[in-house]
């Protein structure tokens, strides 16, 4: 038999383009950012970084960035959270994306020089980007203590990564500058 039991999600990502892909989906997530060193995790990938003479894939960079997010979401979220409803479980949602163009991996740009520079880099050409997905559903524990809050236990994950072609029109400098002074591109 299966119960409907109300499950709030959490996106572990600041990205506002996945917050306004799920509120267009009917979903309101709760929004907590992770506090993941992105480089940290990437240095500690077995074999090295991919396109870098290592021998991890771009798959294995994004989905463990997307994975290193989630666990420090819900390790976060464990101790209780005033927005969660109590004795609900919760599903916690980490994501990463990066773009592959000439044989390398690509971050966000995070200043406006290197974020004209890329996109200028861009234009007609092609590109691969690479999108890591982790979920994991957090559960009231099984043992409560008298007057202590309420702790979640990971109950299960899963992290999955795919990959999509990107093309890239013909923009003008003029078009390239105005959107980096959006301050958007400096971000994904």
């Amino acid at each position: 038999m299966v119960h409907n039991v109300p499950m709030r999600l959490v996106l572990a990502s600041a990205s506002p383009a996945r917050r306004a892909t799920l509120i267009a989906a009917g979903i309101t997530p709760i929004v907590r950012v992770s506090t993941v060193d992105e480089d940290a995790v990437l240095a500690t990938l077995p074999g090295g970084r991919a396109f870098s003479g290592g021998t991890t894939t771009p798959t294995d960079e994004v989905a463990a960035l997307a994975a290193a997010k989630c666990a420090d979401v819900c390790e976060a979220l464990a101790q209780g959270d005033p927005e969660l409803p109590e004795g609900d479980p919760v599903l916690v949602v980490g994501c990463d994306s990066m773009l592959e163009i000439d044989g390398q991996m690509l971050g966000k740009p995070h200043t406006p020089d290197v974020a004209r520079e890329r996109i200028r880099a861009m234009r007609r050409t092609s590109a691969t980007l690479w999108t890591g997905h982790s979920a994991a559903i957090l559960a009231p524990a099984s043992s409560r203590h008298e007057g202590t809050a309420e702790e979640r236990t990971v109950s299960a994950s899963l992290t999955r990564s795919a990959s999509t072609q990107v093309h890239f029109g013909d923009i003008s400098d003029a078009e390239i500058d105005a959107y980096v002074a959006t301050g958007e591109p400096l971000h994904v």
